[in-house]
C-alpha cells in the first residue's frame, strides 16, 4: 500500500504493488511539475542586481553590463550574476568591498554561506571567485585572489581586487544557496 512522505506530500509506492508504483509515480510527478510550475517553473527569471558597496561613492555600470537570472525551487535558489566593465564604468569608493543583490524578497537562509561561484577575468587574468552571502542576508559579497599573480591570499572584490578593474574586465557567477 502506498504511503503518504511528509516531504512535498508525495506518494512512496510500494514496491510490490507494480500497478501502483507507475500510477503513483504518474501523480508525483504531476505534483512535481505542478509545483515548479508555482515557483518559477524551471525557467529562468531574469533580474537585474544592484551593485553596491560596503561604504563610500557607490560603483555605477555606465555602459558596462550587468545582468542576473534565477531559479527557485522551494528554498532552493540557482543564481547567475554577470557583470561586463564598460569605458564608463566609475567603481566606487577605494578599499570599500562591493555587494550584489539577490533577487528581490530572497534572503539568505539561516547560516552564513561561503559558496564557490565563478571567475573573474582582470587584468587579463581568470581568478576564482567565492561568494558569502550573511544569514539572512539580501546581498553577497563576492572574494577572490588579492592578487592574480601569487593566488595565495583571499580579499573581497573592490576596485583594485584582485586588480586595478577596467573596461573589458568580467564577473561571471554562477551558485546555489540555500534560502530562508
Amino acid at each position: 500500500m502506498a504511503t503518504f512522505t511528509p516531504l512535498l506530500n508525495l506518494r512512496k509506492p510500494d514496491p510490490t504493488e507494480l500497478v501502483n508504483v507507475i500510477t503513483d509515480l504518474n501523480e508525483n510527478f504531476d505534483k512535481l511539475d505542478t509545483l515548479g510550475s508555482t515557483v518559477g517553473g524551471g525557467a529562468w527569471i531574469a533580474y537585474t542586481p544592484v551593485w553596491g558597496n560596503v561604504g563610500g561613492a557607490l560603483p555605477a555600470i555606465g555602459n558596462g553590463i550587468l545582468v542576473g537570472k534565477y531559479q527557485r525551487v522551494g528554498k532552493t535558489l540557482d543564481c547567475f550574476v554577470y557583470l561586463q566593465m564598460g569605458s564608463t564604468t566609475t567603481y566606487g569608493a577605494g578599499g570599500s568591498p562591493w555587494n550584489f543583490s539577490l533577487p528581490s524578497g530572497m534572503l539568505c537562509g539561516d547560516r552564513t554561506r561561503y559558496v564557490p561561484a565563478g571567475m573573474l577575468l582582470v587584468a587579463g587574468k581568470w581568478c576564482p571567485a567565492i561568494i558569502n552571502l550573511p544569514a539572512g542576508g539580501s546581498v553577497f559579497q563576492v572574494y577572490t585572489y588579492t592578487n592574480p599573480t601569487t593566488l595565495h591570499e583571499l580579499g573581497s572584490t573592490e576596485p583594485s581586487i584582485p586588480a586595478v578593474w577596467a573596461n573589458g574586465h568580467v564577473m561571471n557567477l554562477n551558485f546555489r544557496v540555500e534560502i530562508a
